[in-house]
């Protein structure tokens, strides 16, 4: 399985090995990079909040990886797993 992104599993002694990551987070992770192209024309657009671009994403009909509304901590955490930069003014 080479798509499987090894991650360090911290909550056992043995802190150094590895484990596979979970499919629920494999989904995310794909969801998120789907996702990712489509803000990034909301921002192009001038929408410069994460309030706007969750604004932006339901007035579109896009759900999260969980079918639901976004928030702006939705928006938040999508850009925080992409390792997109938060919009300036968003940074607090």
């Amino acid at each position: 399985m080479s798509w499987v992104r090894p991650v360090r599993d911290i909550r056992t002694p043995l802190a150094g090995r590895f484990i596979e990551r979970p499919p629920e987070r494999l989904d995310a992770d794909r969801h998120a990079a789907n996702v990712l192209p489509v803000v990034r024309d909301i921002e192009r657009a001038g929408v410069t909040t994460l309030q706007g671009i969750a604004d932006a994403l339901n007035a579109r009909g896009i759900r999260t990886a969980r079918g639901r509304r976004w928030h702006p901590s939705t928006v938040k955490n999508l850009l925080g797993r992409t390792g997109a930069l938060i919009t300036q003014g968003e940074a607090a």
